[in-house]
């Protein structure tokens, strides 16, 4: 049986070719012929060629002991590679297979509006996307961008590609999602009301609210400039300046950081007098203390900084009951059982007209500050850089979307502003009111 097949493989192989043995000469070929005496092994044809092992690098790798000399054709390289000395060398190689195009850049990432450079070797000639054919060429996408070229060398081609990324400047946070208010609680801590019977003078009464005037009674009326009926009155002129004011009583404020001080006033006057102002102060710590914050008038700002004399407004002009919210910072005052608020009307010097101050409603209120508070806008993968008023805590989420904050009492904006390696982009701002202290009244009963 064993023969039998070695019978049919010889006469196969007789009809594919002619095979013509001389000698220790072997010649293969499409007809007979004489091998030619210096070859071993002549092949001749004009029909086809010679075609050796075929494999990839990591099969030439994996023959066993590979004989000296041994030929194969490596497709992974495009090379005829023979062993030569232990190492497996190459005899010939496609030259289109070394030539490698190889493209670079100054920047990968760019902001928009700039520009980059694009730089190609290898090649004799060049032909990018851009339609350019320098070797170099200077790019400024709008948006992230891939760049092509391709490379001739010596009838060889070969293409490359960059990508340059675009960072463009950070987009204006639509809104900040946050509360616009941190107001918590009110208490009041005193009302007056004012009659002749606790009107005194001097200091013989240090726990009620008094009225000082210099020699003048205290005026009463039915309705003054549109105020309702039985407040109370000052007159006097210029030479009666001092102890003229309002005292509160003695009160109790601990635990406290800020007391607002609300009342009603009317002012008249026969001649405009521009010196002509209020003034509050406080005693406290034994000395007379300015601590004012803000002064108010019907809800708008008003503040008149009178020096050591204190803050308050001046009467520039005749006012019909005017709501005078005080706001006062005893924070730093160290006993707060027993402080005194002043309301002080004054006349200009040299100014011998007689004016008339009317005061009402008075009140002292304090509130509570619910002061920690979360800030947030939609992430756009930006860094957020945020600003909050003055003495507020910014307490974790800086450089991020959301911040968490610990507010004191002063109100006024917060702002985030985003930023990238491009820079900053448009800010965006909440505006929080602490405790609006400003819109509590607080009315006598008559």
């Amino acid at each position: 049986m064993k023969n039998l097949k070695f019978l049919v493989m010889i006469i196969s192989l007789m009809m594919l070719m002619t095979v013509q043995m001389q000698a220790q000469n072997v010649g293969i070929g499409d007809t007979l012929f004489t091998p030619d005496a210096s070859a071993i092994l002549d092949i001749k044809s004009t029909t086809g060629g010679l075609l050796i092992p075929r494999m990839t690098t990591t099969q030439r790798d994996a023959i066993s002991s590979p004989a000296q000399s041994l030929l194969i054709f490596n497709t992974t390289t495009t090379c005829f590679e023979t062993f030569v000395n232990g190492q497996w060398k190459p005899l010939w190689c496609d030259p289109c297979s070394i030539f490698n195009i190889t493209v670079s850049t100054n920047l990968d990432t760019i902001c928009e509006g700039d520009s980059a450079i694009l730089s190609a070797s290898s090649a004799n000639s060049y032909l990018w996307s851009t339609g350019d054919t320098n070797n170099f060429i200077l790019v400024s996408p709008s948006a992230t961008s891939i760049y092509y070229v391709s490379g001739t060398n010596n009838g060889c081609i070969d293409e490359d590609s960059i990508q340059i990324y675009v960072n463009t400047l950070p987009s204006q946070p639509s809104n900040i999602n946050g509360p616009t208010v941190l107001c918590n609680s009110y208490s009041i801590i005193s009302t007056e009301e004012f009659n002749s019977d606790v009107l005194v003078h001097g200091t013989s009464a240090p726990t009620t609210v008094w009225f000082a005037p210099s020699y003048n009674t205290p005026i009463s009326y039915n309705s003054i400039n549109g105020c309702p009926p039985g407040s109370i009155g000052y007159s006097g002129s210029w030479n009666n300046y001092w102890g003229n004011f309002v005292r509160l009583p003695e009160l109790n404020c601990n635990s406290l950081d800020t007391i607002s001080l609300s009342f009603d006033v009317s002012h008249s006057y026969f001649d405009t007098h521009p010196n002509d102002w209020c003034r509050f102060y406080m005693w406290a710590d034994n000395a007379y203390k300015h601590n004012v914050i803000s002064v108010k008038i019907d809800n708008v700002d008003h503040t008149y900084d009178a020096g050591v004399n204190g803050k308050g407004f001046k009467f520039s002009e005749e006012r019909s009951c005017a709501h005078v919210e005080v706001l006062f910072d005893i924070s730093n005052i160290v006993n707060k059982s027993n402080i005194l608020f002043y309301i002080e009307p004054s006349c200009g010097y040299n100014d011998s007209k007689t004016f008339y101050v009317w005061f009402d409603n008075i009140s002292v209120s304090s509130y509570t500050v619910n002061n920690n508070a979360v800030y947030s806008v939609t992430d756009e993968g930006f860094i957020y850089n945020w600003s909050v008023p003055t003495g507020w805590i910014i307490n974790s989420g800086q450089n991020t979307n959301v911040i968490n904050v610990t507010a004191n009492n002063n109100s006024g904006f917060v702002t985030v502003t985003p930023y990238n390696d491009c820079g900053d982009g448009p800010s965006s701002n909440i505006y929080v009111e602490i405790c609006p202290w400003t819109i509590i009244s607080y009315f006598r009963k008559y």
